[in-house]
């Protein structure tokens, strides 16, 4: 998918990557949502979740991170990350 479709948003739980896959996983449709990566940020200590999606990006990271609050993680959006760096 083009980098137009690609959203990126991130998890405060750089060593529960695991856990957050299977929360993510849970009840996706993968024709829809593909997540292409879960992985640590690179910076802090967060995991970084990129998706894409032909469907409204907004609408599905809200679901996504609605999904990962549910279950107890602290999620950033984009915007949010750059803030806290």
């Amino acid at each position: 998918m083009s980098s137009s479709m690609r959203r990126t948003f991130f998890v405060d739980a750089l060593s529960e990557i695991e856990s957050v896959e299977r929360v993510i996983d849970a009840g996706r449709d993968q024709d829809q949502i593909v997540v292409e990566n879960v992985e640590p940020d690179g910076v802090g200590e967060m995991i970084a979740v990129d998706f894409s999606t032909l469907l409204d990006k907004d609408i599905v990271e809200g679901a996504l991170r609605a999904k990962l609050e549910a279950a107890g993680f602290h999620t950033y959006s984009y915007e949010e990350w750059l803030a806290t760096g």
